[in-house]
């Protein structure tokens, strides 16, 4: 199965990014856990410069808890 995902141009400044998985078929109806490392899916997140500047703590704090 193929998934596409699309962005209104609305919200293209956010550029942000999204991951998709592929799934068996049929596709689940209800929520299914995926396991993710983190350290593995990401290389880098990076704070908008127009942040206020606590953000980058927080943003900090949460990878060093949920970190792995």
């Amino acid at each position: 199965m193929t998934v596409f995902f699309w962005k209104r141009t609305s919200l293209a400044h956010e550029s942000e990014v999204r991951r998709g998985l592929t799934y068996p078929t049929p596709m689940p109806t209800t929520g299914t856990k995926v396991p993710l490392k983190l350290s593995e899916a990401f290389d880098a997140v990076v704070v908008s410069p127009f942040a206020a500047p606590w953000l980058g703590d927080v943003v900090g704090e949460t990878i060093t808890q949920f970190g792995q």
